[in-house]
């Protein structure tokens, strides 16, 4: 008889940002290495100013000892409204429960943190000394996030160290987001009316939005202004304008997180641990060559070009290439001198090793086609002028085309999971359930879901909107291509029973479960599970 699968819940404020997804990819990733079954939890930001995220966040009372058997929580986003009373408050409701907070340091609970400090100290340090940058502006995250304001206290102390002037109305403070990219810009370029040589960023979507924002001026990265990011999430290997930034070493944050809360000896003793991110220089600080670096001391553990005839030379493992050779200039720079050295059928068969392992090692095969896709259209709409354009082209178009023929399978689940993108949150959350009557719905999702790549996907409507204690529902329930809701129609479940305890199949791999609202009201909560590898599709 296989091991039971132990519960793990993970809570999360949205999955809005890139950081948050890969939060959940890391999650999934780790719980199926360990045969748990992770739960992930959209709760909204705690004590919220915003009304239906207060209402939200009630979500997380399903969370308890006797339905799971531990829990992991992004403090760092999530928190952020609380003081540290308020928030021990709030994690004195799961007593009993192993629990570990991400990016938040509380006294008598387990934490897993980064060195924030360290990550901004040694990127500044190269912007000034290697670089030779003085005019400096810096852009934050909102006032009180922890991380944000230890970014900016690490940055200020390495100027303050090299004797650099800055002032404090030289920081724009933003919401992580790429949108925050155009206001930022105009804070500086026509507010302060300044021409800074280096815009620091406390994350990369805010860095990638003020690339945007100063191209749609006529302004190059880094020829006219330099940019470095924060937490190098997965998408900027797709980037042209490869990014400078600290890697958050997310998958060892979630492995360390799981191993405390399975420890024997799991008492929610505090068990602080702090965890060394990595130096990524790429091309957006003005750097020619890309540059891995590990912080863990002083100096460069491993740095160089890394390019494929590295690779070749050295047999270095060609998914720690791709991850380190971001920029697709470097890459395909890279690739023209290797394709003058080894024959067609040869790098096909590098090209068909590196594929199978990337299977087995469980990474999102959806990222192989995007990064197919980008270098074609790279190579199309370069202006470089390069005699072997032409061949560089021929050799990427049979790298795609050796991939969807020998891999098919896999070109299919990428493009269901772009569908499901389409549907899951965008279509029904925002647009179907709100405006649909009850009856409406029941009678529609049957249809809708045909096709779509669900196994399971249930609504639970609260009893009382008022008061999540009275329990809830089963208004619609569909597994596996059948629609099982009449099984519970009638039966009331209690605030200790998410689920019916009958409908997890042995299939399921992973749960989402995002809350539903109508006219400002927590109705419910919907809970599915896909097929799909990649957990992205829920952004």
């Amino acid at each position: 008889m296989p091991l039971k699968r132990r519960r793990i819940a993970l809570i999360i404020d949205w999955l809005s940002s890139p950081y948050q997804d890969w939060l959940v990819d890391e999650f999934r990733k780790v719980c199926r290495r360990q045969n748990c079954l992770p739960f992930i939890f959209i709760a909204g930001r705690l004590k919220s100013p915003v009304p239906i995220e207060r209402k939200i966040n009630r979500i997380v009372r399903y969370i308890d000892k006797n339905q799971f058997d531990g829990l992991i929580i992004a403090a760092g986003s999530i928190s952020n409204n609380m003081n540290d009373t308020e928030y021990s408050r709030f994690l004195s409701g799961f007593k009993g429960l192993p629990l570990v907070n991400l990016s938040r340091e509380i006294e008598t609970y387990p934490s897993i943190m980064i060195d924030n400090y360290s990550g901004m100290y040694y990127l500044t340090e190269h912007l000034v000394k290697e670089h030779k940058f003085r005019k400096f502006v810096f852009v934050a995250g909102p006032k009180g996030n922890n991380d944000s304001e230890i970014r900016l206290d690490a940055f200020k102390a390495t100027l303050e160290k090299n004797n650099i002037e800055f002032r404090n109305e030289y920081v724009f403070f933003g919401n992580f987001v790429f949108d925050d990219g155009g206001p930022a810009v105009r804070y500086f370029f026509d507010h302060l009316k300044i021409r800074p040589d280096i815009i620091v960023c406390a994350n990369d979507p805010m860095a990638s939005g003020i690339t945007s924002a100063l191209h749609s001026r006529g302004l190059m990265v880094p020829e006219d202004v330099a940019i470095t990011g924060f937490d190098d999430i997965p998408l900027n290997k797709f980037f042209q304008n490869s990014l400078t930034s600290i890697r958050l070493p997310v998958n060892r944050m979630m492995e360390d997180a799981l191993s405390v809360i399975l420890a024997e000896d799991n008492r929610n003793t505090a068990k602080h641990r702090i965890i060394i991110p990595d130096f990524i220089i790429r091309h957006s600080c003005g750097c020619e060559v890309s540059q891995y670096r590990s912080l863990c001391d002083e100096r460069p553990l491993r740095q160089g070009d890394f390019t494929f005839q590295n690779f070749i030379n050295s047999n270095t493992d060609l998914i720690s290439f791709l991850r380190y050779s971001n920029s697709l200039s470097v890459f395909t720079d890279s690739f023209e001198k290797l394709i003058e050295k080894i024959s067609n059928n040869e790098l096909l068969e590098i090209w068909n090793s590196f594929l199978m392992n990337y299977i087995e090692t469980s990474h999102a095969f959806s990222d192989i086609y995007i990064f197919l896709n980008n270098l074609v259209l790279y190579t199309k709409d370069s202006e470089r002028n390069n005699p072997r354009k032409e061949k560089l082209l021929n050799t990427f178009e049979s790298l795609r085309k050796f991939t969807m023929k020998h891999y098919p399978l896999w070109e299919l689940q990428y493009l269901q999971e772009r569908e499901t993108i389409q549907f899951n949150y965008s279509y029904f959350t925002d647009r179907l359930f709100p405006h649909l009557v009850l009856s409406q719905q029941r009678s529609i999702l049957p249809e809708i879901l045909k096709g779509y790549n669900f196994s399971l996907f249930i609504i639970m409507l609260y009893n009382d909107w008022q008061n999540v204690g009275k329990g809830s529902s089963v208004f619609f329930a569909y597994r596996e291509g059948k629609d099982l809701t009449d099984s519970y129609t009638g039966r009331i479940f209690s605030q200790n029973e998410l689920l019916p305890p009958d409908i997890l199949s042995p299939s399921i791999r992973n749960l989402l479960i995002n809350p539903l609202e109508v006219d400002q009201y927590s109705v419910g909560y919907l809970v599915t599970d896909c097929h799909g590898r990649d957990y992205r599709i829920y952004d």
